[in-house]
This record gives C-alpha cells, structure tokens and sequence, in this order.
C-alpha cells in the first residue's frame, strides 16, 4: 500500500515538473485598464511640390506591456510619392539579426510594413522606453499641388507573446502641398480641420 502511494506522488511530481517549463513560458495577466494608443503624426503636414513629408506612428500608454510587433497598411493622395520607411530601434537592431522589418509600395497610393521582433519579453522591456515612442515614419514627396487625407488601416500591435494589445487608433491626418509658400494657406482651406483638429484632441483626452 505504501509502495503504491509512494509510486503516484512521484508519478504526480514527475507530471508537474515537466508542465513548469510550459508555464513559464506562459505571457503575464495584462492590465485589462491599460489601452494603449497609436496615432498617427502630425494631424496635418504641409511641404512645396518637390518637397517631403514624413508622418510617424507613434504608440503611448503601454503600461507595463510592450511591443513585440507590429503592422499597417497606409493609403496617401495620389499628389504623394512613397519614398521610404524607417523603423524603431526599440524592437531591436536589424543588423544583429534582432528584429525583421518589412515594407511595400502597393498600386493605388497604399505602402504597407511591419516589424517582428525576436527578442524575449524581458529584453523588450529593458529596450522600450516608458514614454510615447516612434515605430515607423514614412517619408513622402510632394509631386503636384493637392489637400488630402492619409489613412491608417489592418493596424495591428501585439506584444513579445504574439497577444494583441487591442489599441486605440487615431489614424487619420491630413497632408497639403502648396506651388509656393502661402503660411496659414492650408488653414484657411480647412477651416473644418479645426472642429476635426477638436475631435481629436477630445478623443486622445478620453483614450487618457
């Protein structure tokens, strides 16, 4: 009787040992009060036709998560030529083999990317900064005089497990390109830019 009891503790202890490295490997409870924003940035941006500009996606209020990876598709007005992307340092360096970045210039004005990093959740966690922080900025070049709209969309944002941080996104801004410089043209195009511009910021203060 003894021999058989001692027989299924150890079965038992066997069973347990071998579940523990599983478990360990298991992502944290997250803050279900925590919901992180990504917006894109500046609302609006204004350049010459032969000059650039560049809108970034900035994520904030991460709490104690972080960002594993990442990705986006982008439509821009046709009065825009994609020219490039550069990607954050903080989910590790390409060279070192660290992260894998991607981007594509897609027909009908869409650029698409993403990063994947392939560092653990605790070397994210000493890489990322407890503050708003840049994933991705697109560079554009003005090629004809045009207001219009650049959208975000299929955003997503998960952390070092591949679990989704389910963010906020603010994913539309504005872009003007002018023939010559005229200041305070573009806000007197947009005159509903303001109570838009109001949204956003009532929207960003909600998110808070």
């Amino acid at each position: 009787m003894k021999k058989t009891t001692l027989l299924l503790l150890l079965l038992t202890f066997i069973a347990l040992a071998d579940q523990a490295p599983a478990a360990m490997t298991m992502p944290p409870p997250t803050d279900p009060a925590t919901t992180p924003l990504l917006e894109l940035n500046p609302f609006l941006a204004e350049t010459l036709v032969g000059g650039t500009v560049t809108f970034d996606l900035v994520v904030s209020d991460l709490g104690a998560a972080n960002v594993g990876s990442f990705g986006f598709g982008m439509f821009f007005p046709d009065f825009l030529t994609f020219d490039s992307v550069a990607f954050s340092p903080y989910l590790g360096d390409e060279a070192m083999g660290e992260v894998i970045n991607y981007s594509a210039a897609l027909p009908q004005q869409i650029v698409i990317g993403g990063a994947f990093s392939l560092l653990t959740d605790m070397e994210l966690d000493m890489l990322q900064p407890n503050m708003p922080f840049t994933l991705a900025s697109l560079t554009f070049t003005g090629t004809g005089v045009g207001f219009g709209e650049v959208n975000l969309f299929n955003v997503s944002l998960n952390d070092a497990y591949g679990m989704s941080l389910n963010p906020e996104i603010l994913g539309d801004s504005f872009v003007a390109v002018d023939a010559v410089p005229l200041p305070g043209a573009v806000w007197l195009l947009g005159s509903g830019l303001l109570g838009l511009l109001g949204n956003r910021v009532r929207q960003r203060r909600t998110v808070a």
